[in-house]
């Protein structure tokens, strides 16, 4: 019976996995093509609504699959070795992605808090985990395109670069006026007010992330 019950377990599970190679493409393709429509259907799966995410992913799901595919593009392109300007610790690839998960989820953590303070709602769990399953709809495509930029400088290439940097600029832009929106719509507020709030909030966002990645550099013997 208990043979019966984990054979049960693993079909669950392998189904589970398989229908990311679906579900996956569907959920980065609206949140490219509508973010808003995302967020909404990211908030109804936190609260539990099983509709909500019966055609779609759990959005923290969406964020970590969006670096493991990164990482697993940058693992191929670098043959298995990792970078000697990495800090040892983050040398061993499980470290190395989580790490990297949780650093970009500062970005979604932070904008979150900035929309509820802006509403003058209390911060909780459960206040905080329906803006920060939306915005993480919104920092996956970001990451992606990200973290592919990064990749394009391991190839040590001027095109390399400038590709790079177009790719890193043009994703910034499409963050930054989707946070526009996205605060204009949630605090029912002007673009001026709502404009400052997301570049505030990524400026905090991308100074948090860089002094966190510093801390670890420092504080892990060897590093550099």
């Amino acid at each position: 019976m208990d043979f019966m019950k984990l054979l049960k377990s693993f079909e669950e599970l392998l189904y589970e996995v398989l229908s990311w190679f679906v579900f996956y493409p569907m959920t980065l393709w609206r949140a490219v093509r509508h973010p808003q429509q995302s967020v909404r259907r990211a908030t109804a799966i936190a609260a539990d609504d099983e509709a909500a995410e019966d055609d779609g992913m759990s959005p923290p799901l969406f964020l970590l699959i969006t670096l493991l595919i990164a990482h697993g593009i940058e693992i191929a392109i670098r043959h298995g070795a990792a970078p000697d300007r990495l800090p040892p610790l983050l040398q061993k690839d499980s470290n190395l992605l989580l790490t990297r998960a949780i650093l970009f989820c500062i970005f979604p953590l932070v904008m979150a808090v900035l929309s509820l303070r802006g509403r003058g709602a209390a911060l909780n769990r459960t206040t905080l985990r329906a803006p920060f399953f939306g915005q993480c709809c919104l920092v996956a495509p970001t990451a992606l395109a990200v973290s592919a930029g990064a990749i394009l400088l391991h190839l040590d290439a001027p095109a390399a670069v400038l590709a790079a940097a177009a790719i890193v600029g043009a994703a910034t832009v499409w963050y930054l006026a989707v946070e526009v929106r996205w605060f204009a719509h949630t605090l029912g507020c002007r673009r001026g007010r709502a404009a400052r709030l997301a570049v505030g909030g990524y400026l905090l966002s991308v100074a948090i992330f860089f002094a966190a990645n510093l801390l670890i550099a420092l504080a892990t013997p060897g590093a550099g």
